[in-house]
């Protein structure tokens, strides 16, 4: 089972409270009443994050439906798709194919309906899984 907030932090833990005192800050003296109150401060943890999760594309969708729901986006209608893998440009222990044009990052499509589609790479998910 994948652990995707166990990786190594970016930032500091005094780099980390700065960040979170500086935003409640904000919140506080900028962001008017009905938003202070009304509003939590969503972190990257298992409290705000806890599902349980088994492959990179599991992570990316349920971080996408947790993000709407704290966004109060959950009933839009969008889905995030995973894209076809990119070609494999190894074909032998000593060759490898040039120039191979890769996948996008992603697309963002709206269709006649107003039905938003979103694909991603899972090859940058399983990047950020590993690190």
């Amino acid at each position: 089972m994948l652990k995707l907030f166990t990786t190594k932090p970016i930032l500091s833990d005094q780099d980390r409270a700065f960040q979170i005192a500086c935003f409640e800050w904000l919140l506080t003296n900028f962001g008017g009443d009905d938003f202070y109150q009304d509003t939590i401060l969503v972190l990257p943890t298992s409290n705000h994050f806890p599902n349980q999760i088994d492959s990179p594309e599991e992570a990316a969708l349920a971080t996408f439906e947790r993000v709407k729901h704290y966004a109060g986006m959950a009933q839009w209608p969008c889905e995030l798709i995973s894209q076809e893998e990119d070609v494999n440009t190894i074909v032998a222990p000593t060759v490898a194919i040039a120039n191979v044009p890769a996948n996008p990052n992603g697309t963002f499509q709206v269709d006649s309906t107003h039905s938003v589609k979103i694909t991603f790479n899972t090859n940058h998910i399983k990047l950020l899984l590993t690190q």
